[in-house]
């Protein structure tokens, strides 16, 4: 069953979108940021922003450079995450392809009578 739902998990799904803009005067958003979609530990974190820094792992004060929109629920940043998520992985898959199909049309062209080691 395990296999079946591993293979089921290669889908696209809709990216939502930061639902928490970027404040506009001296107030701090809270909400939720993803980071690590192209690591093997991607993660969701408590996040907060002002309108000139933001904060990922925490919610109470900034330590970063840079206002970041936010996601208001953990659930939405989970659904952002795994879109960024699929979004690497297709990137990785199609360069893959694109290694295979040179080296398959390579094998073609020695098969049909070109030289060995001919592009």
């Amino acid at each position: 069953m395990e296999g079946l739902l591993t293979r089921l998990a290669l889908r696209f799904t809709d990216a939502p979108a930061p639902d928490v803009p970027i404040p506009k005067d001296g107030t701090l958003n809270k909400g939720w940021l993803f980071a690590g979609e192209r690591t093997c530990d991607p993660r969701v974190e408590h996040a907060c922003s002002s309108a000139i820094y933001h904060g990922f792992g925490r919610d109470d004060k900034t330590t970063t450079q840079g206002a970041a929109s936010l996601y208001s629920t953990k659930l939405r940043c989970l659904r952002a995450l795994r879109a960024a998520v699929e979004l690497d992985c297709a990137q990785r898959l199609r360069a893959i392809d694109q290694l295979i199909a040179t080296e398959a049309a390579i094998e073609a062209l020695t098969e049909t009578g070109a030289p060995k080691g001919a592009p």
